[in-house]
């Protein structure tokens, strides 16, 4: 089971820090390491939005690119990086080679920014033209295949493994919550594939929720037609805010659809993982200067997600010696929840919502276990559902219930079906 959601453990965990001292300043020194992170945003800007484009960070000094990473076309784009000196650089990848050619690709780069601790540096806006200047790039090298890079750079795209991989075992998946930085340096977050790409395959997405990882949804993916679907597993340190990871998801789908083509997916999450999935999904939208052009979610499907928040959250923020960065996002009235709930669903896309609940409905803070009921059924996400399931079962049994497993494939077979849907894959 999760057991941060749980809130008589929780309790016991806010009293284990207290209690012991290394361990609570090893997680206060990590979780103050994210925080020292700052962030660079804006937009990129093209006469040709038919083309892809690569998103540079170089150090200012030396030019050397610390991060880098694809888009479908211009857009919203964020890096997240230490304090320092920094330009932004973007050049249109006519040739899909990942490296600029001056002469026929267009390109931008800003003035100097000065990058400060935990400080958003936004609104960079870079319209590209053609230029003299050569923008490095071999993104290949940097982020394709994943195995290069530090702190949030040291990620995976598209690696091929199994899902009883010791990376994604209970003791690697509560780093990610405790000590997201060593998680982040020893574990590789990204995208993980079970076979090499297969584009006429839809990508299903699985998002896991926290404390969690790709493991969780082995029994899903025994009920995965795998002859039509591809399953990816997002993974990723459960202790990050919300807004940071759903970010990089963004990134890494763009940069994995500069790689191979593909243009639809379909989404599943459980718990936590529900409120990073309708961020990315957002995101992916907003990224695009043009919508249609984005990553297109054809469905949607939640598992046990604390729509309205958790209270056991909130009592970590209140009374924990550390506050880990999702705790204070999923504690109901946050400032993260608060502006989820006013961001719409993407058009065209089937979102249903399975709920938990254990031995009967009974009162608003009954559910299943772990997370309240009232919070699974929050009103907003009812009204943007197309379709209401419940299941008699606990939290983490919800990934294996027949039921949902029986609902996973009717959604899919209806999506498949759905020609107004599918639309056509690249």
């Amino acid at each position: 089971m999760n057991p941060l959601l749980r809130l008589p453990l929780l309790t016991s965990l806010i009293l284990a820090l207290l209690l012991s001292g290394c361990s609570a300043f090893k997680v206060y020194d990590e979780n103050k390491e994210i925080g020292h992170f700052g962030a660079i945003s804006g937009r990129t800007i093209s006469a040709d939005n038919s083309q892809p484009l690569v998103v540079v960070i170089q150090d200012a000094a030396s030019g050397a690119v610390e991060d880098a990473y694809a888009q479908p076309t211009a857009g919203y784009f964020l890096f997240t990086a230490r304090p320092g000196s920094y330009r932004v650089a973007a050049f249109i990848d006519r040739n899909g080679d990942f490296t600029h050619q001056p002469d026929s690709e267009e390109s931008a780069h800003s003035s100097t920014i000065t990058l400060s601790a935990g400080k958003l540096v936004k609104n960079q806006s870079l319209l590209l033209k053609t230029s003299p200047q050569t923008i490095p790039g071999a993104l290949k090298d940097i982020v394709i295949g994943g195995d290069t890079g530090e702190g949030f750079t040291n990620f995976s795209l598209g690696n091929v493994v199994a899902l009883d991989d010791t990376r994604f075992s209970q003791n690697n998946a509560s780093t990610g919550l405790w000590k997201p930085m060593t998680f982040l340096k020893e574990q590789r977050p990204g995208i993980y594939f079970l076979e090499p790409y297969a584009q006429e395959k839809t990508p299903v997405l699985f998002i896991h929720g926290i404390n969690g990882s790709p493991a969780d949804f082995r029994e899903m993916v025994k009920a995965l037609d795998r002859e039509r679907y591809q399953p990816w597993f997002v993974y990723y340190p459960s202790g990050v805010p919300l807004k940071i990871t759903a970010s990089y998801i963004m990134r890494w789908l763009n940069t994995l659809r500069a790689e191979y083509g593909f243009s639809e997916i379909t989404v599943v999450a459980h718990s936590m993982g529900g409120l990073v999935a309708k961020t990315t999904l957002h995101l992916l939208r907003q990224q695009s200067t043009h919508p249609e052009l984005a990553t297109r979610a054809l469905a949607f499907i939640s598992f046990a997600t604390p729509w309205n928040g958790h209270p056991a959250a909130k009592l970590g923020v209140d009374y924990s010696p550390v506050v880990l960065g999702s705790w204070r996002d999923i504690a109901p009235q946050s400032e993260f929840m608060t502006w989820l709930h006013e961001q719409p669903m993407p058009q065209g896309m089937r979102y249903t919502l399975v709920f938990s609940y254990k031995g009967g409905f009974g009162s608003g803070q009954s559910g299943d276990g772990t997370v309240p009921l009232a919070s699974q059924l929050w009103e907003g996400m009812q009204y943007r559902s197309q379709g209401l399931i419940g299941i008699d079962t606990d939290h983490d049994g919800i990934l294996s219930h027949p039921v949902s497993l029986e609902t996973l494939k009717h959604v899919l077979d209806g999506v498949h079906m759905a020609p107004s849907l599918a639309g056509t894959r690249p």
